[in-house]
């Protein structure tokens, strides 16, 4: 769970996007990052990508650990069934892995993976959704400090571009 210096560096994060953006949140978990993004006023849209399934990671404790017996519910009362989000919001309760089929390419200006932190599900993610960003657009994530995540980048898409001080990365596609 996001304490100040947590929250503040995915605010820093935000300040670096354009105006009016639709993305793509792999791993919402109880919706705080979520409500984040969305307070920022600088995401047109959002489709959040869970499926509330912690059994292919073995973070079934994540609920009990945080005091949260139920994270799917939450996450909805929290954000999908929030009157401020509604219009700005979809949740996909897929894997990501199959969520992918469900944009096209070029569709999205940003993703943001902090899903399955496992090395090979986040170069999974990196492959499969990279084509689905803009020219101009942004494959970001989270948990930079994990081996796993930082090892997966690097062989994926190389360097970020900056880091934050919540453990956020960010690199901005370019090319074709």
């Amino acid at each position: 769970m996001r304490g100040n210096g947590l929250t503040t560096g995915l605010q820093d994060l935000i300040e670096t996007l354009p105006e009016n953006i639709e993305m793509v949140e792999i791993g919402s978990f109880l919706g705080e990052s979520t409500k984040i993004f969305l307070d920022s006023g600088k995401i047109k849209f959002l489709h959040s990508i869970d499926p509330f399934d912690f059994s292919v990671d073995d973070a079934g404790g994540f609920g009990p650990k945080f005091g949260v017996d139920n994270i799917r519910e939450t996450f909805y009362a929290n954000v999908v069934e929030n009157e401020k989000y509604k219009g700005k919001i979809m949740h996909h309760e897929l894997n990501s892995s199959d969520a992918v089929s469900l944009f096209d390419d070029g569709f999205i200006d940003l993703v943001y993976i902090d899903g399955n932190h496992d090395k090979n599900f986040v170069i999974q993610d990196i492959k499969s959704w990279e084509p689905k960003i803009k020219i101009g657009g942004y494959i970001s994530g989270h948990d930079w400090q994990n081996w796993m995540v930082h090892q997966a980048v690097n062989e994926t898409i190389g360097e970020p571009d900056r880091l934050f001080t919540d453990g956020s990365w960010i690199k901005k596609k370019t090319g074709s």
